[in-house]
């Protein structure tokens, strides 16, 4: 049984999730999903079940950021842990910054 206060805040965000989202949060809060799965919902918490706010995630302190889901494999970790230049700015972080 969970924590009273928990399942309380358990069932309003689900009551809040959109239907294609609910099955990856109802997995993530019973314990049952993968590491990956629980990362998926984390991240679809954190911005607001928007599956390309994911992809395009801004928040490179978060310590999930590198394993965030929807990414393009070329766009993910570089080998450093650093993100992976962006292509269309020539590889230059600031210029891609400019561009958003």
């Amino acid at each position: 049984m969970l924590n009273p206060i928990r399942e309380a805040r358990v069932a309003e965000v689900l009551s809040s999730a959109p239907q294609s989202s609910e099955g990856t949060l109802r997995r993530a809060f019973s314990g049952s999903a993968s590491p990956r799965g629980a990362i998926k919902a984390q991240c679809l918490l954190c911005v607001g079940f928007d599956r390309n706010e994911v992809k395009n995630c801004s928040g490179y302190s978060c310590p999930l950021w590198a394993y965030r889901p929807y990414q393009d494999a070329e766009r993910a970790v570089g080998d450093a842990g650093e993100p992976a230049p962006d292509r269309s700015s020539g590889g230059r972080p600031e210029a891609a910054e400019a561009g958003a």
